[in-house]
């Protein structure tokens, strides 16, 4: 999806750039004879960069049905309350014609080859320790400590321990007044 702001063949033809140099230059682009699509610009652009224009019928939207077809579903997706969201739910759910998804078929990823899980827990181990990142105490239920609050310059407010928390680096603490879930590093 991407904004027009105007219909001029330039604009279009800086749009078409941008995607192009994005995701590659298609073989072969299917449009209406929109007069943006049908001068001297375009179709030098064209030739540029390789691909083969067809044009549809005149008056006639349906020859380009799978068009037509996205049109609607970017409006669809334009709607909703977050269209990233909606853009990328679309992109990663499969279609019922390919059994892949947008994404697939886009980036060619129809086999993904996964990184060897030890190698990249090696890898990072070896970046914690270069980068002085250290592991924190693990925490009891009864122990005391202080924590930092939002509002609060340091770690002043004393809290204890209840339990730790499912979520990596978690606690349940409770305060004088309340009982709040903190990550390690807060308290």
């Amino acid at each position: 999806i991407v904004h027009l702001p105007d219909m001029m063949s330039q604009t279009t033809i800086n749009r078409l750039k941008n995607v192009f140099a994005r995701w590659g230059c298609p073989d072969e682009l299917v449009i209406d004879d929109g007069p943006q699509f049908v001068g001297k610009a375009f179709k030098e652009f064209e030739h540029q960069y390789n691909f083969n224009h067809i044009t549809t019928s005149p008056r006639y939207p349906q020859a380009n049905g799978k068009a037509e077809r996205a049109v609607q579903t970017a409006k669809r997706i334009l709607k909703q309350k977050d269209p990233f969201l909606a853009l990328l739910s679309y992109r990663a759910t499969p279609l019922n014609a390919t059994k892949s998804s947008p994404a697939q078929l886009i980036m060619k990823t129809l086999v993904p080859k996964w990184p060897d899980l030890k190698c990249v827990c090696q890898a990072d181990r070896k970046f914690d320790k270069r980068n002085s990142t250290q592991q924190l105490p693990v925490l009891y239920p009864g122990d005391k400590v202080t924590v930092k609050l939002d509002d609060e310059q340091g770690w002043t407010t004393p809290a204890t321990v209840q339990e730790s928390h499912q979520t990596p680096r978690s606690y349940l603490i409770k305060t004088q007044d309340s009982m709040l879930r903190r990550n390690r590093r807060h308290l």
